[in-house]
């Protein structure tokens, strides 16, 4: 029997006749049924029990599938396709559940932090510090945090240049620092510098997530309900991070503890896993990706303007002809968030209102008579004509012009991020006609630039020298006068890399290129293990002489002596990690080693806002294990050049020799000197040195000053 049933099939088969396929993965292709119900058994999944990089990557497939479903002109092809990726994405799920918590140090359940460790460790958004350890309890530093929101966003590629002059490529945050700086999700502390060892506070940590949850177009509104004041050091939030701390608070993404929210306190490895969690939990499964919303539709009548933020006072992004638009998100205050061409944007629906960001004048109409100056505030418009609106004032109706306000610059000019002196410099632009965005009254102006919108200082050549400089009695001279400290100085005029200011002594001219300055040779004088009971007398002689050194300090001795380790930055000297307490690392393990630094860091930052640049192993042994964890803080290691021995001999004469011998000065451009700032011997001819190099014309500067950018992991013993 079973022979006439093969027959059947085999006749059937050479006839071309088939019989029609109701499982998916038949012979035919798959049917638009079955994809529908695959998507379906998708959406019936709860995101929150799979970890967040496979659910990702199985919802973008039933994003791309929906779309296919609902295309009626989707080929055969693409439909089998699209099946294919989904159910190969569904299997490929990963189930929280199936991860076991391999950190000793975190309690498998109970702690507050306990499931949200496993939660960001199963998902690979923070790996532990070792195998088997977290350390909930250590700090996250600046590198850390924004390497975690890059792991979030997909770890996606960047091409954004590096503008921070301690962030080197090849480093583990390098790509992450490019990509939070290019969409403002973490910006740099100034100066041309990010800071990447330095501890987050939790008001810059929930900052940091605020910006993050921007960039990816989550809804930002913050009920009217929330109020910082509830807590009693509300005071103590920055001006700058008052809106991410509500809308943190608002979220619950912090919650506080003993009417307390320590904005200024560290930021905890523990509590940014909290954050996250609680983060992802809130927004990322608020709605399938591939269900769409349908728009609400609105007419908006007049010319209006889209917005970044819902701030008039926001950066205005485009202009656009009265038009009818979606509604993705509308807020009662009559904000609304639109869908353009360039992405989600804010737009205001209630009334053509606009803020004028500079002084403007009144007019009785367009190219009329001019009244009256009204100072930047939001007005309403009546009426437009090209440049031209109508606003609503004290004296009736009046026209007022809102086309570009223009400035000459007459001399060489400089563009920065913030509106500050000391912030990063962009670009130097050569005299030039510019347009002006917002103009502030103290002189500080936004204006277009080739590159994007920058700060400029309009009303005179004003710049910080960024470092110590010499007077110079005319540009080019070889004959050096007092030094000035960094300043903020009035550029009077410029020769090339030289500039005349206006000093106590008159007009003179200091040297603002790049390199040393004339009449000079640099070297670095360091100082090991201190701050000691003997550093006082050594910083009152750097004072009277204005010259800066580096002080390579142990964490022990800053504990114990922090008015000193204070005194040391605020007079101009480096302050660089010498280790906490003193130990041989090439026989210490990695563990050992990264506890020294990390506590070292710590305490110097604590107690003098200063992070250590460079490293200096003690005895100045190491192995190829200290250069890679000193490579893992961005460090480089720093050894020496000339080696005083003043801690074996601690005698003035015998540590002078290797300063000056018979045949005169012994020290060479470049040279990186060692001495140690603990016996009253070494301070007698760490006097006596500098008096001698100064009278034959070598400058005294920093070891940062004197590498210039060094490489992490490195060895440098001089210039």
């Amino acid at each position: 029997m079973w022979l006439g049933a093969l027959f059947v099939v085999v006749l059937l088969l050479f006839l071309g006749i088939h019989t029609p396929i109701a499982q998916a993965d038949g012979d035919q292709g798959i049917d638009r049924t079955s994809l529908h119900t695959l998507i379906t058994q998708m959406a019936e999944r709860d995101g929150r029990a799979y970890t967040n990089v496979t659910w990702r990557t199985a919802a973008q497939a039933a994003q791309r599938a929906q779309t296919v479903a609902d295309n009626q002109q989707a080929t055969q092809g693409d439909i089998d396709t699209a099946y294919t990726a989904l159910r190969s994405a569904i299997q490929r799920l990963v189930p929280l559940s199936s991860f076991e918590n391999p950190f000793t140090d975190v309690a498998r359940q109970g702690w507050w932090f306990s499931d949200a460790v496993r939660y960001v460790a199963a998902n690979d958004l923070m790996r532990g510090t070792s195998t088997t350890a977290f350390m909930p309890n250590n700090s996250m530093s600046r590198a850390m945090a924004v390497t975690v929101l890059y792991r979030m966003a997909g770890e996606p590629d960047t091409t954004a240049p590096l503008p921070f002059h301690d962030v080197t490529a090849g480093q583990w945050y390098t790509n992450a620092i490019a990509w939070a700086n290019q969409h403002h999700i973490a910006t740099g502390v100034g100066g041309g510098h990010f800071a990447p060892h330095r501890n987050v506070t939790r008001e810059q940590l929930v900052t940091m997530l605020y910006r993050y949850a921007q960039h990816q177009g989550y809804r930002m509104d913050i009920p009217d309900s929330v109020r910082l004041s509830a807590f009693s050091d509300a005071a103590q939030v920055s001006g700058w991070a008052l809106d991410a701390m509500a809308w943190a608070v608002s979220g619950e993404l912090i919650r506080g503890a003993n009417d307390r929210i320590r904005p200024q306190g560290t930021a905890t490895r523990a509590e940014c896993a909290v954050m996250l969690m609680r983060l992802i939990e809130l927004f990322e499964f608020e709605r399938q990706p591939w269900e769409s919303e349908p728009l609400e539709q609105h007419v908006i009548p007049w010319r209006f303007v889209t917005y970044l933020e819902p701030d008039f006072r926001a950066a205005e992004q485009t202009r656009y002809s009265p038009r009818t638009v979606g509604i993705l998100y509308r807020r009662g205050d009559g904000w609304a968030l639109i869908p353009t061409a360039n992405g989600e944007r804010w737009v205001y629906l209630r009334a053509n209102m606009r803020y004028l960001a500079r002084y403007v004048y009144l007019f009785d109409q367009p190219e009329g008579n001019q009244g009256a100056k009204v100072g930047p505030q939001v007005v309403t418009i009546s009426d437009e004509q090209g440049n031209w609106a109508q606003i609503g004032t004290w004296l009736g109706l009046r026209w007022v012009y809102l086309g570009p306000e223009t400035h000459t610059f007459p001399w060489q000019f400089l563009t920065y991020l913030e509106p500050n002196f000391r912030a990063e410099v962009q670009e130097t632009l050569v005299p030039q006609t510019v347009n002006i965005i917002f103009r502030r009254d103290d002189g500080w102006a936004r204006i277009s630039t080739g590159s994007g919108n920058r700060w400029a200082y309009l009303r005179e050549n004003r710049r910080y020298t960024g470092r110590s400089l010499y007077l110079f009695a005319y540009a080019g001279s070889n004959t050096r006068g007092p030094q000035i400290g960094p300043q903020v100085v009035t550029l009077l005029a410029q020769n090339g890399n030289w500039a005349q200011i206006n000093t106590w002594l008159g007009l003179r001219w200091v040297y603002l290129g790049p390199g040393t300055p004339p009449g000079g040779r640099r070297i670095a004088l360091t100082f090991d293990d201190g701050p000691s009971l003997h550093t006082e007398r050594l910083l009152n002689a750097l004072r009277d002489r204005n010259v800066p050194v580096t002080f390579y300090v142990l964490g022990r001795q800053v504990a114990a002596r922090p008015d000193l380790a204070r005194r040391m930055v605020a007079e101009g000297h480096e302050i660089a990690c010498h280790t906490f307490s003193h130990p041989n690392l090439a026989q210490v393990s990695a563990v050992r080693m990264r506890d020294e630094l990390t506590r070292t860091r710590n305490i110097i930052y604590q107690t003098t806002g200063a992070v250590p640049t460079t490293f200096r192993p003690p005895y100045g042994s190491f192995n190829a294990t200290t250069r890679a964890v000193a490579a893992e803080f961005g460090y480089p290691l720093i050894l020496w050049s000339v080696d005083t021995r003043d801690w074996e001999t601690q005698n003035v004469s015998a540590i002078m020799s290797h300063f000056v011998g018979p045949s005169g000065v012994r020290i060479r451009e470049g040279d990186i000197i060692l001495m140690h700032d603990t016996m009253p011997t070494t301070i007698d001819a760490a006097i006596r040195a500098v008096d001698l190099l100064l009278a034959e014309g070598f400058t005294f500067v920093t070891v940062a000053e004197l590498l210039g950018s060094p490489v992490s992991g490195q060895v440098y013993r001089r210039r």
